[in-house]
């Protein structure tokens, strides 16, 4: 690796001068997320989740236990993600202000943690920190950290970047007993990005690249390099070893819906094309980005290879040591998407794999230090004399573009009207996106565009479920279907439309008959219709469904008294009574209450 300065990094007050120019710039670029509400996930994660206070399950947190019938808050296994949360909720209580400044903060600290890496690779202050303030600015990092949730993506970020600075910190000291802390402490931070997010796995992946593309060249040992590296192997499969004893798999599973690996296959040169128009042309940012697996591909796999080619021939005409660097940054990128890359099923829906913006989060940093280097050899070589000038100028313009749009882009988390808004104009054939634009029209009282929105999310997944071959995969988007129904009865509710709203929940029920919450639900729609003898029934079919539901037995004695059953209903409360049951979780759950 680059050898640099022997000055103690963090005591050079230029490094210092960096540090302060670059936090203080992600605090100005992400100043108006700050105020942002909790939005879809966060609600979820946090807003209802009703463990956040509690500091006594951390155990269960890293070895859960299975919980059978229980509703699970967050079903992927990110323990550190969780402690996160909760060290969150005691500093900030449920002010999401509280939770948006600490994603700031800690994409700053991310930002400075690229350029002390970039720095120990070349050497070269200026072009560590443009590729930095790149990275801080970018608008693709909007998704990351605009959205509460989007912590994921930086902690294990935090923890996979230090990571890195370690191990190249623990190659350089080779001989002394520093280096064995640093060792140590490179590995610990593997292992802490692990527990966060299962995608800093690809850490294992630069750190070979790292010790492949940078030996230390004072070391003769070529055995201890190895060993070196081998160590982050050795955590990267005990992980995956605790994960399958623990979960029973190793990796997270993809869901019913998956389509054909043969299909996801074909499509990763498209995928690759969408992450790269991505970063360059960042004009149609949006939440669920999706990429149909089922559109034709010979072309995506032409055009890769072109600017695969011709990439390769870029970097080769750099000289000295510009070439190995920008190799080393190709390859970063390319290495850093390979776990999001749909080899593991990542599927939105149907045939749409997820090709999500903060997969680019640590990627990027390897293409920002290529396209530097190239672009910088380019204009010395087209413009020997005035090369100087018209790279500060290319980069000021580029720096104030990024950031103006990543402003822009902030304000899109601010609701999920606007989200999901966004969301389905580039994604029309998302059916679950209308779904959750529908849910926050509802919320917003905008019950017309609440009921368009749900229609159209019906009629998108009728589609695939009709198309399914898999019965499970056809009963997983009926469910779905289900859902929307049952969410557009509350609509017509909201509008005084109980005839609607009993049509709604028919057409729910004829999908899953045994729902005892969609019979209640009916029973009380049915009660506006002053159907009293039906509605009754559906309250009887929801108490034996689910005889804990308080609220549908209480509404079973309430029917059967008005229609002068008196001892029936008497007979029902006593067995309530009896029985000591406690509310179902289930127990009368409507739209107001399930969360985004």
């Amino acid at each position: 690796m680059s050898s640099a300065s022997d000055t103690p990094f963090l005591v050079s007050s230029k490094h210092g001068l960096v540090a302060l120019l670059l936090i203080g710039l992600v605090l100005a670029v992400y100043a108006n997320a700050v105020p942002h509400p909790f939005v879809h996930d966060d609600v979820v994660f946090i807003q209802n989740n009703p463990s956040l206070g509690r500091f006594d399950d951390v155990r269960d947190i890293f070895i859960p236990a299975p919980r059978a019938g229980s509703q699970i808050v967050n079903p992927y296994y990110r323990p550190l993600l969780d402690i996160v949360y909760k060290l969150e909720y005691r500093l900030f209580g449920l002010d999401p202000r509280g939770f948006h400044l600490f994603n700031v903060a800690v994409h700053a600290g991310n930002t400075f943690f690229v350029y002390v890496l970039l720095f120990l690779v070349t050497s070269r202050m200026g072009l560590a920190a443009v590729a930095a303030t790149l990275f801080a600015v970018h608008p693709v990092q909007s998704e990351a950290v605009a959205c509460v949730s989007g912590i994921s993506n930086l902690i294990f970020a935090f923890f996979s970047l230090a990571s890195l600075i370690f191990f190249i910190s623990a190659a350089r000291n080779f001989r002394s007993y520093t280096a064995l802390l640093m060792y140590f402490l490179s590995l610990s931070c593997f292992g802490a990005a692990l527990f966060a997010k299962e995608q800093a796995i690809l850490t294992v992946f630069l750190a070979t690249l790292l010790d492949a593309c940078f030996p230390v060249r004072e070391d003769p040992r070529v055995l201890r390099r190895r060993l070196r590296v081998l160590g982050f192997w050795i955590v990267a499969a005990g992980y995956l070893f605790w994960r399958q004893s623990l979960l029973g798999a190793a990796i997270t599973p993809g869901g019913a819906e998956t389509a054909e690996a043969n299909l996801r296959l074909l499509a990763i040169p498209r995928l690759i094309l969408t992450y790269l128009g991505t970063v360059f042309f960042p004009v149609d940012l949006h939440y669920y980005r999706s990429l149909d697996i089922l559109q034709p591909f010979g072309m995506s796999w032409l055009a890769l290879a072109l600017i695969v080619g011709a990439g390769g021939l870029l970097i080769r005409r750099l000289q000295g040591p510009a070439r190995r660097w920008a190799a080393f940054g190709a390859l970063w990128f390319w290495f850093a998407l390979l776990p999001t890359l749909n080899l593991v099923p990542l599927v939105n829906e149907y045939s749409l794999v997820l090709a999500a913006e903060h997969f680019l989060y640590l990627a990027v940093i390897g293409l920002f230090l290529a396209v530097l280097l190239i672009g910088e050899t380019l204009l010395q070589r087209l413009f020997p004399q005035d090369q100087a000038g018209l790279k500060s100028l290319l980069v000021a313009f580029v720096l104030v573009l990024s950031i103006g749009v990543t402003v822009r882009q902030n304000t899109f988390w601010r609701g999920e009207v606007a989200l999901f808004e966004r969301t389905v104009r580039f994604e029309p054939e998302f059916g679950r996106g209308h779904i959750l634009l529908g849910k926050a029209y509802y919320f917003d009282r905008q019950y017309g565009k609440a009921r368009e929105e749900f229609l159209r999310a019906i009629a998108i997944l009728r589609r695939h479920a009709d198309r399914a071959q898999d019965p499970r995969v056809r009963d997983f988007y009926r469910g779905f279907i289900k859902g929307a129904h049952f969410d557009l009865a509350h609509v017509f509710e909201a509008q005084g439309r109980y005839s609607e709203a009993v049509a709604s929940y028919a057409q729910a029920l004829a999908i899953d008959p045994r729902d005892g919450v969609l019979h209640n639900n009916l029973g009380v729609a049915l009660l506006q219709l002053g159907d009293l003898e039906h509605a009754t029934g559906h309250f009887r079919d929801a108490f034996n469904l689910d005889p804990s539901d308080l609220r549908a037995a209480t509404n079973l004695a309430n029917g059967l008294f008005m229609l002068g059953r008196s001892q029936e209903g008497l007979r029902v409360l006593q067995q309530v009574y009896e029985k000591g049951d406690s509310p179902s979780p289930n127990s009368g759950k409507s739209l107001q209450e399930k969360g985004n």
